[in-house]
């Protein structure tokens, strides 16, 4: 039998998501992002119509209010939203720290249809199988 302590804690860490994410690989309408303000040129990882995880060499403060800005052919050309999280991407070498920034937008906004919704050839729409990796220690 779960405690209340239990159920609390399997709530926590179930999927709390409202709208699918999609890559921004199969977005090709937004070239670039950028924060505004403070944040400087960012990489879209990806969006949903909801919210937006970009990665950028800027640390933010969650509760920040921040402005999205695309690039490209995408509408609406701007959103604004809060910074939602803030973690440690990776440390690179040449450049330092970069972060996973997640933005909840203040509204929704209407994708259109990703290029993973459109018909395309089947060659395109299977994945390539992962390599095996193996350590040899």
């Amino acid at each position: 039998m779960l405690t209340s302590a239990s159920e609390s804690k399997v709530a926590e860490t179930s999927e709390r998501r409202t709208a699918p994410r999609f890559p921004a690989s199969v977005m090709p309408s937004i070239t670039s992002v950028h924060l505004s303000p403070g944040g400087g040129e960012a990489f879209l990882v990806n969006i949903s119509s909801t919210g937006a995880l970009v990665r950028c060499a800027t640390r933010l403060l969650v509760g920040t209010p921040i402005t999205l800005v695309f690039d490209g052919e995408f509408s609406p050309a701007s959103i604004k939203g809060r910074v939602a999280r803030c973690l440690v991407a990776d440390l690179g070498r040449p450049a330092g720290l970069s972060y996973h920034i997640g933005i909840a937008f203040k509204e929704a906004i209407p994708l259109g249809e990703p290029i993973e919704n459109r018909r395309t050839p089947a060659a395109i729409q299977s994945p390539v199988p992962a390599p095996v990796l193996v350590n040899r220690w």
